[in-house]
């Protein structure tokens, strides 16, 4: 799927970084994508943000998301949901 960097991205940083989030929007992980790495700083600082895989797409059909050993979250970031998606941490 080609990206248009405006709705649809080649990763999860890239749409993280786009600058078109707003409180309460979700990101949704496609089935065959590679969503790469995730760092806590490349969240940004937004309520309700959900980070989700396609809901009707199985665990082996999204590509993982990876996380350093030092994933944070804090209190800028309330209400982070992440959902049906694989995370591996390096």
């Amino acid at each position: 799927v080609p990206a248009d960097n405006g709705t649809t991205f080649h990763t999860l940083r890239d749409a993280l970084a786009s600058g078109n989030l707003t409180h309460g929007d979700t990101i949704q992980i496609q089935a065959g994508a590679q969503p790469g790495i995730l760092a806590s700083t490349n969240i940004p600082a937004l309520s309700n943000l959900t980070i989700q895989g396609n809901l009707g797409a199985s665990a082996q059909d999204l590509g993982a998301i990876t996380i350093p050993n030092s994933f944070v979250i804090n209190s800028t970031k309330p209400n982070l949901t992440i959902r049906n998606v694989t995370i591996e941490s390096f």
